[in-house]
This record gives C-alpha cells, sequence and structure tokens, in this order.
C-alpha cells in the first residue's frame, strides 16, 4: 500500500504532468485511449516473452552471479524489444549528425 503522500503525489504527476513523448498527453489521458483488447494482447505477449527469457536462463549454466547476469539482460533485452526501455550504453556516444552534415 502506498503512503498517502505518494498516492497523492502520484495522482497529480498522473492527471496534470503533460509528457511531451507521448504526444502531449498526460499518463491520465493515455491510460483513457487505450484500446483494452489491444493492452491485453500486448500484455500477454510481453508475459510469454518473459517466460521464455526465463526458460532460457534455466538452460544455461555457470555461477549464481553469471546465472542472475544472463537473467538480467534476458529480461532486459526482452523490455527493449517491446520499447519499454531504452538502454544507454556508457562506451556508445550518440552520434552528432547535425555536426557531421555541417563539416
Amino acid at each position: 500500500m502506498l503512503v498517502p503522500n505518494t498516492a497523492a503525489a502520484r495522482g497529480r504527476l498522473n492527471a496534470l504532468r503533460v509528457q511531451i513523448g507521448r504526444g502531449g498527453l498526460t499518463a491520465e489521458q493515455l491510460d483513457k485511449s487505450a484500446d483494452r483488447a489491444t493492452l491485453e494482447s500486448l500484455r500477454s505477449e510481453l508475459y510469454a516473452a518473459g517466460c521464455e527469457a526465463s526458460a532460457r536462463v534455466l538452460l544455461s549454466d555457470g555461477t549464481r552471479f553469471a546465472l542472475r547476469k544472463v537473467q538480467r539482460e534476458a529480461y532486459l533485452a526482452t523490455l527493449e524489444t517491446f520499447v519499454l526501455i531504452t538502454r544507454n550504453r556508457g562506451d556508445a556516444r550518440p552520434r552528432a549528425v547535425l555536426c557531421e552534415a555541417i563539416l
């Protein structure tokens, strides 16, 4: 259960905070505009992909640390496949396309 202040803050953010990356809509507006059947099918696809990734991890061998690392990678790759997260790898800097075009 959420602390009352946290629940109130979450409610305000969902109702009032406009998200530029989401078409200028708030989280509440996005939730109301989403088709429930589509959300359920996406949720079931994500769950199936997560179960498949977990099964692949169980087939691998190694130390507990190595298994946790493989499991974490599998779950993150699944989330990245569904475009729920974007991983930023520290050694890969984004290319400055505008600067290259000018030079």
